[in-house]
């Protein structure tokens, strides 16, 4: 068995890990403004990749920030590690938050993102329009990753 939720043995792993996890973020971030731009997004690509692949990320993130020494590094590779990633789970927390307010609802707060078309479950996809505030979001998450 490996598992990927295995405690860091030090800062070093740590930062490489949050590394690694911030490449991802930003890499998974440009495709999601990209398509959103582009051709607007299927309410099932929010809810997974927007919300439940990044929220994983962020949460692992989060964690690594906690990992005693990390800060110590900062003046070896040259920016403030700790500043740094709490932006970056900042801005992660901004895109969550837009898609959990964000989509469409009935009056009582359900999503309006599926129906049902010729007995299968379609999603919605929200056009371009309707992603301004989300694509703004990716835009500065993408920024905040170098």
């Amino acid at each position: 068995m490996f598992r990927t939720d295995a405690a860091i043995d030090g800062p070093r792993e740590a930062l490489r890990e949050a590394q690694q996890r911030a490449g991802v973020i930003k890499t998974n971030a440009g495709f999601l403004r990209a398509e959103a731009e582009r051709a607007g997004l299927s309410a099932g690509v929010l809810l997974g990749k927007a919300s439940s692949d990044l929220r994983e990320h962020r949460d692992r993130l989060d964690q690594l920030a906690a990992t005693p020494g990390l800060a110590d590094l900062s003046t070896e590779v040259g920016f403030d590690v700790e500043a740094g990633m709490r932006d970056v789970i900042a801005a992660c927390d901004r895109v969550l938050g837009w898609v959990a307010t964000g989509l469409p609802r009935d009056g009582e707060g359900w999503l309006l993102v599926y129906r049902f078309e010729a007995g299968q479950l379609t999603a919605r996809t929200l056009t371009p329009a309707e992603l301004t505030g989300l694509i703004t979001e990716l835009e500065a998450l993408e920024a905040l990753i170098q």
